[in-house]
């Protein structure tokens, strides 16, 4: 009856009652204590006389169609008996009492022998792919499967727990074992460069707001003892400023000396914090406070250490040139073509309603017959 049910005498264990019968049959079997008649009889049902080698059989055919299904034998632990047999599969395989021909089955659906260093395979040549797209192995989103994958290698490492072969095939694609020591050398670098172009390295937000960002930190860090000994052997030979007050100087100076290279001078036009911080040199100029070194970088903007007098000689400057232009024309230049001027003419004459023109100039601009009123 159960031949006829199932198509073969395989018995499970609920199916006990017929199993020491069985069992006794195969050991009559190996001992050619059974007669023909009887094998002959068994045979007709398809008996079978190894059932351990049946069942490795029949798990190996369904196998086979995991393999058709999903092209490789990564067999997850949800398939219960299946993920089983295999991790059996590899166990005797370790201990070399697997048969070559069972090896040369699996071994045909790309059996999978070592299930951890086939992961590592996969994932090494997914980086691979990922070096050869961007050029490096700092993969952007760490929590992705690659991106802590890469994670575990770092700290594989640093317990010692990962294999010469593996460092090596790693180092091939330049795999960045410290992901916080290769950002601080991109960065250097880029503040190496700025350093070289301009001959400092307080650069600036408007310049580089992250590289500048970045800069600040390490004087953070430099002032909680935080920076290594190289890293600040490195800063220094770019001429790093420490001291964030020299480094606010610094700061604002280029920010001056770059209106200079622009405009030509060093009057900020608007209420400004570079404004008050002009001041402040200007006092501490007078007050013999400023250094030589900060006197000499200020000088070679030309800046203005006396507004007073700046202003007087824009003046006389401003009207020498009205003076000549009406001696030689007898009359004012026009206001429309020259601006400059223009704006000038018209501050006297607001000036002089105001009452607020000294009597000096007043003398000065009545001289050549200067019109108060248009």
């Amino acid at each position: 009856m159960i031949f006829i049910n199932k198509g073969n005498s395989y018995l499970k264990r609920s199916e006990g009652y017929l199993n020491p019968w069985s069992n006794n049959q195969r050991r009559e079997y190996k001992k050619q204590k059974l007669s023909k008649e009887k094998i002959d009889l068994l045979e007709k049902i398809n008996f079978i006389w190894d059932p351990t080698e049946y069942q490795w059989n029949e798990k190996f055919k369904e196998l086979k169609a995991y393999f058709a299904i999903n092209g490789n034998t990564s067999v997850p632990l949800e398939q219960g008996s299946l993920y089983a047999w295999c991790a059996n599969q590899r166990e005797d395989y370790r201990k070399e009492i697997l048969p070559k021909e069972k090896i040369d089955l699996l071994e045909e659906v790309d059996f999978i022998w070592d299930p951890i260093d086939h992961l590592w395979n996969k994932n090494y040549e997914e980086l691979k792919l990922y070096f050869e797209k961007t050029g490096h192995t700092l993969v952007k989103d760490s929590k992705t499967t690659l991106g802590i994958w890469c994670k575990t290698q770092r700290k594989a490492l640093k317990s010692k727990s990962i294999s010469k072969a593996r460092i090596n095939l790693l180092e091939k694609i330049n795999f960045v074992w410290d992901v916080y020591e290769h950002q601080w050398n991109q960065n250097y670098e880029k503040l190496q460069s700025y350093f070289q172009t301009n001959g400092h390295s307080s650069i600036s937000k408007n310049e580089d707001n992250l590289l500048s960002s970045w800069r600040k930190n390490q004087v953070n860090k430099y002032n909680n003892g935080k920076l290594s000994q190289e890293q600040i052997n490195k800063l220094e030979k770019i001429k790093f400023i420490w001291d964030t007050k020299e480094d606010l100087w610094d700061n604002n100076y280029q920010k001056l000396k770059e209106l200079y290279n622009t405009e030509g001078y060093t009057k900020v036009s608007c209420q400004t914090d570079l404004i008050y911080w002009q001041s402040r040199q200007r006092k501490l100029y007078k007050e013999g406070k400023l250094t030589k070194e900060k006197i000499d970088k200020l000088e070679k903007i030309n800046f203005t250490w006396d507004l007073l007098e700046q202003n007087r000689k824009n003046w006389i400057d401003n009207y020498q040139y009205l003076k000549e232009f009406y001696i030689k024309e007898g009359c004012y230049p026009s206001t429309t073509t020259n601006t400059s001027i223009g704006n000038w003419i018209s501050r006297q004459r607001k000036l002089y309603k105001e009452g607020k023109l000294n009597q000096e100039r007043i003398d000065l601009l009545e001289s050549i017959q200067f019109k108060w009123q248009l």
